[in-house]
């Protein structure tokens, strides 16, 4: 009689827990530091956002205006984008998309090329705690190379959504150039 050999992945996969997404912070647990997703994270030097966040400062969402096809916005309405958002995945993300008062959104339309790369900037201007959230839309057909450029001082919270259209090509770069002493914490989904 002969045993089944079982086949072994070649990748093992990367996190073997289940992904709970939500935009709700009750939706998570508390971090404590020993869960793997927040190993590696200094919480204490996140003075407590973990726990609890409020957004002291907004942040400014700078980009060029005169690159043809491509546009940046700040909504203020959830409503507005929050079919075109990823749900947090994390509890400081959560808080993050609660605390925020705006969302920067770069728009490439229909069919677009941009021969060079857009530029924005998210600035966190004051010393205490700035959250936010960016949205890289790139529509069908449409060709572009972001880079999202963290600067500022403080603490910076926010994610990074980006929506791609059937056909569409993006090479996305961010830059976390944060201040000495600054920290950002946040996560980019697609």
């Amino acid at each position: 009689m002969t045993t089944p050999i079982e086949t072994v992945p070649t990748v093992p996969p990367a996190d073997l827990g289940e992904t709970v997404a939500s935009f709700a912070p009750e939706a998570f647990e508390i971090p404590s530091g020993r869960e793997e997703l927040w190993r590696f994270t200094p919480l204490r030097r996140l003075g407590g956002i973990h726990k609890t966040l409020t957004s002291e400062t907004d942040p400014k969402y700078l980009a060029p205006d005169t690159v043809a096809g491509i546009t940046v916005d700040v909504v203020t309405d959830d409503a507005a984008i929050i079919d075109r958002v990823l749900a947090p995945t994390d509890r400081i993300s959560s808080l993050g998309w609660q605390a925020k008062s705006s969302v920067g959104v770069l728009r490439v339309s229909d069919a677009a090329k941009a021969d060079e790369p857009i530029l924005m900037s998210v600035v966190s201007p004051g010393g205490g705690v700035t959250a936010g959230h960016v949205l890289v839309d790139v529509a069908a057909n449409a060709n572009a190379t972001v880079i999202i450029d963290h600067v500022g001082q403080g603490t910076y919270v926010g994610d990074l959504s980006v929506r791609l259209g059937d056909g569409a090509s993006l090479t996305l770069v961010t830059l976390q150039r944060m201040d000495d002493g600054a920290a950002l914490v946040g996560n980019v989904r697609a």
